[in-house]
């Protein structure tokens, strides 16, 4: 593999191309896929994700921050490369630099824009973001009055010189949630509001998107000329209308270091929050808190060693984690599946989420930089991505 057998992850390109396809199967022919890559494609690598989807037609990618979106150019991607949040007008120089579009949520950010542009020589692509019901950023658009307000200001942002505009989009709060239908029903008809007023003056516009991974799979009103693939991409999403067919993209290992017998009345691990009810079998395994496994986990979690589950003995600390490994056959440097199928079991992103209190987006994306990323495609390890 090319790494120390410390902690890594391993990355399915098989399972990131077949969703990529399933998404595909979902939208009309012509709607184009935006994959989110923002937060090192989740955790799973930005490099690698880029390359194989881009390879597999994708000419549009998402991202948080001017600096994802240089990466992304230097890593060598030809594609549309959106900053979809608000941004400040230090970002200009990067747009103008590395062709990057922009997100507009307000007049002022335009006319900032325009006025740079102008001075750079440069016409700098723009996706203007619509607030239909998020109340996060964009122009307002909750009722009638608001998006006759909202496309005036389109319609004069598309008039700017300087600015390329590429599209207008909004965002889904609640696609996901088992009983989010009635509101994206009304999120929808605030973005069409908009959509049809600038449609009645001819107001050229692109792309319109809205449709995030719920809307994907729940609402294929929304799908409109791009989807916006993100969580659903990965293989991750649970939400309402979850299928099979998406199979998660990433695992992570680690290895035993150290075995041990313990006796009856023994403590493990810092504060001493575990004392053994009788002897036992420990192994430490090289996982932390450092790599992204959270410390809640602790006298909580599980881990698969040699495909029969361990639990976690005592607080999980920064770089290391003790295991009861009582009745398995195991040795030294054998490899634990933290996440993922060892034999008929698994643990999942979603269990460790549960018992963090959190969501699955938030685990993968926590993965640290330490923590090598490796690629697979028919079983044969394609690439590897190392941070350190």
């Amino acid at each position: 593999m090319n790494i120390i057998k410390r902690c890594w992850a391993e990355v399915s390109v098989d399972n990131l191309l077949s969703n990529l396809n399933s998404i595909r199967k979902l939208i009309p022919d012509n709607t184009r896929i935006m994959c989110v890559v923002k937060a090192n494609a989740y955790g799973h690598g930005d490099k690698i994700v880029v390359r194989e989807t881009e390879k597999a037609g994708v000419d549009c990618f998402a991202v948080a921050s001017a600096d994802e979106a240089a990466h992304l150019r230097e890593l060598g991607s030809k594609a549309e490369i959106v900053l979809l949040g608000a941004c400040l007008d230090d970002c200009f120089p990067y747009a103008a630099m590395y062709d990057i579009s922009l997100a507009i949520c307000d007049l002022d950010f335009a006319i900032k824009l325009s006025d740079y542009a102008l001075h750079a020589g440069k016409n700098i692509k723009v996706h203007v973001k619509l607030n239909t019901g998020m109340s996060r950023v964009g122009i307002d658009c909750l009722d009638i009055k608001q998006a006759q307000a909202a496309a005036d200001i389109i319609e004069k942002i598309s008039k700017m010189p300087g600015l390329d505009m590429r599209g207008v989009f909004t965002h889904f709060s609640v696609s996901d949630e088992d009983d989010g239908e009635e509101y994206t029903r009304f999120q929808l008809e605030n973005f069409n509001n908009v959509r049809s007023i600038l449609q009645s003056r001819n107001v050229n516009v692109p792309v319109w998107h809205c449709a995030n991974s719920g809307a994907i799979l729940n609402a294929p009103e929304t799908h409109m000329d791009m989807v916006r693939a993100g969580i659903l991409l990965y293989g991750l999403y649970s939400g309402r209308g979850a299928k099979e067919c998406f199979k998660p993209v990433l695992s992570i290992k680690t290895a035993i270091t150290q075995i041990r017998e313990i006796e009856k009345n023994t403590s493990v691990s810092y504060g001493r929050t575990y004392v053994s009810d009788d002897r036992r079998k420990t192994a430490v395994i090289s996982i932390g808190y450092g790599d992204g496994y959270p410390r809640s986990v602790s006298g909580k979690g599980r881990v698969l060693v040699n495909g029969r589950y361990a639990a976690i003995l005592g607080r999980v600390c920064m770089d290391q984690t003790v295991i009861d490994v009582t009745g398995i056959d195991c040795d030294v440097g054998d490899i634990v599946t933290v996440v993922g199928i060892d034999g008929k079991n698994k643990v999942t992103v979603d269990e460790i989420a549960k018992i963090d209190g959190t969501i699955n987006y938030e685990i993968v994306c926590n993965i640290s930089q330490r923590v090598p990323r490796v690629y697979y495609r028919d079983g044969k390890q394609i690439d590897i991505v190392k941070y350190l």
